[in-house]
């Protein structure tokens, strides 16, 4: 696995189930972008850009 790809994941895990929950319903159940996920919820904010 790519070293980025390690890093992303490793990200996701950092998350606490709360903010995972709450992006997977913004996403799947309202349809939200990544980018306006993003917006909602400061956790995701990396230097690198949207994580979402």
């Amino acid at each position: 696995m790519a070293k980025l790809d390690r890093r992303r994941i490793n990200f996701v895990k950092s998350l606490p189930i709360d903010v995972r929950e709450q992006v997977l319903y913004y996403f799947l159940k309202e349809g939200f972008s990544t980018r306006k996920i993003e917006q909602l919820i400061d956790t995701l904010n990396e230097e690198d850009g949207w994580q979402a």
